[in-house]
Parts: structure tokens; sequence; C-alpha cells
């Protein structure tokens, strides 16, 4: 059974409106630590997964992909795994090429 990841509903996740250059892109670690202990995403089962926790497994995943400039093939599913998968490879060196659902 695959993981269902939904973002979070409540009016209260949604980001601020981002107008300086010197904020960082919202789907970075430091972006994602913005909104703290807020909810992020429901997975399937009803885990919570905060944004500050979904930022702590983006750095993790960063370090696994690597630090050199590559292409990382993604099989893209409805799970958390993907997520945080695509959301390293987006803030790291990692350039993600986009594949079917899996």
């Amino acid at each position: 059974m695959t993981d269902l990841v939904r973002p979070a509903t409540s009016s209260t996740t949604r980001p601020p409106d981002h107008d300086s250059a010197d904020d960082p892109a919202p789907w970075s670690p430091a972006g994602l630590r913005r909104h703290g202990d807020r909810a992020a995403l429901i997975v399937d089962g009803g885990e919570t997964v905060s944004f500050s926790g979904l930022a702590d497994r983006v750095v993790e995943r960063r370090a696994d992909l690597g630090e050199h400039r590559r292409l990382v093939a993604l099989g893209i599913g409805d799970d958390l795994e993907t997520v945080i998968t695509l959301l390293a490879a987006l803030a790291g060196a990692p350039a993600p090429v986009v594949g079917a659902e899996t």
C-alpha cells in the first residue's frame, strides 16, 4: 500500500509573501524551517509531518544525493519519500528529472 501524501490544509500553513530577494527559496530547508512546527504534510494513516521535520529529512536526503551537479531521475509517487527526494534535488546540487508515476 502506498503512503498517500496531501498538504496540510490549515490556513496557518500557507507561506508568507516573499518580497525580498534575501528570502530563501520556499522549498529549501531554510525556507521550510521558516514555518517551524506547523503541519506541512499529512501522510496516509494520519501522520503529520511538520515543516521543520520535513526540512531535516530534506537535508539528510541531500547528503545522500551528493554535492556534485548531476541529473537525478525520480519515479513520481504519492508518498512521503518522493516529496523528500524532489525537495532535496531542488534545494541541492543535483538537477531533478521527473519520471512517470511509480
